[in-house]
């Protein structure tokens, strides 16, 4: 629900008029001068608060209230101005302690006004620094489309005819996705004019702003999957149009399809599922990414991050999640490691595109979010998806997983010409479960205990079933 007037809470004292629904409560938090007193106060010593203005309000009657606050700041030591977006939770007695929680992992790193989450008990408020800058350093550039032109044109300038230039107030940035943890994905519609003045050419980008110093490895992994895989037919990456590492932006031309989970929640899933294989043993085998000294390691998994959260979830969760994980790394250990290749490093079902209009076997298809890829064992990629028709056929989104997982790895073994160790895959299933039932909780999706649990009988019964068949 929108204010009916938003006003500037900061330094002009003008009154703010609230929707009549905003109950007494909330009334107190944002009376006049309020949220400016309270950011002040949190980052005294460190940013100097100059003003905070109330962007929209929106009520969910019987849950909660959200409140969204664009604040601008100043830091005393450099003297450089900027502005932050805060969201302030107002929580019902249900839900405030579960969202005290989510908001300790969802802002693991500090922002400019707040270090951490602050939290208002007696209105059961929650404070949180959303999109946390000090991650993505650049995201203001998103709502200065001029400025960002002018940063993108002469990295663009490749992927247009020579001669044209752009045109800057035609410039169009849309919000397309963001992860706080990962990236911020817009849509970009350039138009370019030639000496006369007339719009010869247009060009449709899609900018991902992305960490401090990935946009640099985001470009080189993807250029580099883009020309192993172009002498394959039909499988690719979107190619790079621009990159400004200084400003962590990539820009990737955009393709449009249906992504392969949809493909797997129709009536052609099991097909989908059997491209998914092909596909991913054709990704296996580009040689993108050799291993030794001129390869690039892939991304390994973070254990302690799955043990930290569901440590946050609850003693009992953690106990558990501990126990299986140590039974896991010890059989894992005591297993060969399977063939080595070119892996994803985050392989499931919403990383490959399939072109419209054409049958999931043999529609043209791209892989998205490269920025895990490099040399490293292949039996990873296929045991994390796995996981995930698990979690798709938990979730009721697939009807068979077993079946499903059977047409994935038809697929998969018919198209690279060799048969997957089954107890490797085993253990890579395993530690893909055990994943999600970390992210289960840091996303606090509805029924999150349930399906954390569910997910630790799962694994614990593969590693039952693993050590069982181990010789005494």
């Amino acid at each position: 629900m929108s204010l009916d007037r938003p006003r500037n809470l900061g330094g002009g004292g003008q009154e703010l008029h609230l929707p009549a629904s905003v109950g007494p409560e909330l009334r107190s938090l944002l009376e006049p001068g309020e949220i400016l007193s309270t950011l002040r106060e949190i980052g005294e010593g460190r940013v100097e608060v100059t003003g905070a203005r109330v962007r929209h309000i929106r009520i969910h009657p019987d849950k909660d209230t959200l409140v969204f606050v664009i604040a601008s700041h100043r830091c005393p030591h450099t003297g450089v101005s900027g502005e932050s977006a805060v969201t302030i939770r107002c929580e019902s007695a249900e839900t405030y302690e579960r969202e005290r929680r989510r908001a300790r992992i969802a802002s693991a790193e500090p922002g400019h006004i707040l270090q951490t989450p602050h939290f208002d008990d007696a209105l059961r408020a929650i404070w949180v620094e959303f999109p946390n800058d000090s991650r993505l350093p650049h995201l203001a550039l998103s709502s200065e489309p001029l400025q960002l032109a002018r940063i993108l044109e002469p990295s663009l300038r490749s992927a247009v005819p020579e001669g044209l230039r752009v045109d800057e107030e035609s410039f169009q940035v849309t919000r397309l996705r963001y992860k706080p943890e990962r990236r911020l994905v817009c849509g970009c519609k350039t138009s370019w004019r030639d000496e006369e003045g007339r719009v010869a050419h247009e060009l449709s980008v899609v900018l991902r702003f992305e960490r401090t110093g990935l946009a640099e490895t985001v470009t080189e992994v993807t250029r580099r999957l883009h020309e192993a895989l172009s002498p394959l037919p039909g499988v690719s990456t979107p190619r790079v149009l621009c990159s400004v590492p200084s400003c962590e932006v990539v820009g990737v031309e955009k393709v449009e399809g249906r992504t392969l989970s949809e493909w797997l929640e129709s009536e052609r899933g099991p097909v989908a599922a059997r491209r998914a294989g092909r596909l991913l043993a054709q990704l296996h085998g580009c040689g993108a990414f050799p291993e030794g000294p001129e390869g690039r390691p892939a991304r390994r998994r973070d254990l302690a991050v799955v043990r930290q959260n569901l440590l946050e979830a609850g003693q009992e969760l953690e106990r558990d999640a501990t126990s299986i994980i140590d039974r896991l790394c010890a059989m894992e250990a005591r297993t060969a490691p399977g063939p080595a290749g070119t892996i994803h490093g985050d392989f499931h079902p919403e990383q490959v595109l399939l072109a419209h209009g054409a049958d999931p076997k043999d529609a043209d298809a791209w892989f998205l979010d490269l920025e895990w890829s490099g040399s490293g064992e292949t039996t990873f990629d296929v045991g994390h998806f796995c996981g995930q028709l698990w979690y798709a056929a938990h979730r009721r989104r697939i009807p068979d997983f077993e079946g499903f997982r059977s047409a994935f790895l038809e697929g998969y073994e018919g198209e690279c010409g060799h048969r997957v160790e089954r107890r490797r895959l085993r253990i890579h299933t395993a530690f893909s479960i055990l994943e999600l039932c970390s992210k289960h909780f840091r996303r606090m999706k509805a029924g999150w205990p349930k399906r954390v649990r569910h997910g630790l009988r799962e694994v614990s019964r593969i590693l039952t079933e693993l050590e069982q068949e181990e010789p005494v």
